[in-house]
């Protein structure tokens, strides 16, 4: 939370993660979620080299990926709401 606090105190207009480790990115989407920040989030890539793959879709709309599934557990188990991530 602190680290957040620093680096996100001047409210930017969108908060842009690409986090790789569970634990620090549910942490940073929740930071956004509390402080009503703008963020866009990347999931897994799964080993994949076609960039015309690449989907953007609110979080709840990503099946498939098992860093976005790994994510929206840890964001439920903290009642957290990512309808709008």
């Amino acid at each position: 939370g602190s680290n957040a606090n620093i680096l996100l105190n001047d409210n930017p207009d969108y908060v842009i993660d690409c986090i790789d480790d569970i634990n620090t990115k549910v942490d940073l989407i929740e930071y956004c979620c509390n402080n009503n920040l703008k963020l866009i989030t990347c999931m897994g890539a799964g080993g994949k080299s076609d960039p015309t793959k690449i989907r953007i879709a609110p979080l709840v709309n990503c099946v498939n990926d098992p860093l976005a599934t790994k994510i929206k557990y840890f964001l439920r188990k903290k009642s957290i709401n990512y309808d709008n991530i």
